[in-house]
C-alpha cells in the first residue's frame, strides 16, 4: 500500500509524543480539594498502545501501521474528550482505561507481519561473515 498524503505528513514520533501527552492529560483528575490527582492505571493503560505502536513501527513501516497509529490516537482522544470534557463530573470512567488497551490488542495484530519483516531483515544481516575468529 502506499502512504498517502497526510500519512507522510505524520512521524511516527509524533503519534507516539502526541500518544503520551494524551495519556498524561487523560489521567489527570481533578479532586474536591481543588487539586489535580494523577492516576496511575490510567497514565499505564494510556501509554501501553503507544509503546506497542513504537516497536511495531520500529520493524515495519507501511500505511496499514500508520494508519493504525493515527487510528489509535483518534480514538484515544475522543475518549478522553467524552470522558473529560462532557462529563459532568469528570469521572476517572472505564473508557479511559478499557479504550486503550482494545487499541494495544488491535495494535497488535500487526505484530506477526511486523516480526516476520524484521526476520526477512535479519536474515540478510545473518549471512555476513563472523568476524570474531
Amino acid at each position: 500500500m502506499q502512504l498517502t498524503k497526510l500519512e507522510t505528513m505524520v512521524h511516527p514520533a509524533a503519534i507516539v509524543l502526541g500518544g503520551i501527552a494524551l495519556s498524561f492529560l487523560a489521567a489527570l483528575a481533578p479532586t474536591k480539594a481543588h487539586a489535580i490527582q494523577l492516576l496511575p492505571l490510567q497514565v499505564a493503560a494510556g501509554l501501553l498502545p503507544y509503546a506497542v505502536f513504537g516497536v511495531i513501527v520500529a520493524m515495519l513501516r507501511n500505511a496499514v501501521v500508520m494508519r493504525a497509529g493515527l487510528a489509535t490516537l483518534a480514538a484515544h482522544l475522543i475518549v478522553t474528550v467524552l470522558q473529560r470534557g462532557l462529563s459532568p463530573d469528570h469521572g476517572s470512567g472505564p473508557l479511559l482505561v478499557i479504550v486503550p488497551l482494545l487499541a494495544a490488542v488491535a495494535l497488535m495484530t500487526l505484530w506477526p507481519q511486523a516480526v516476520q519483516a524484521s526476520s526477512i531483515d535479519s536474515g540478510r544481516a545473518a549471512k555476513l561473515p563472523d568476524e570474531t575468529s
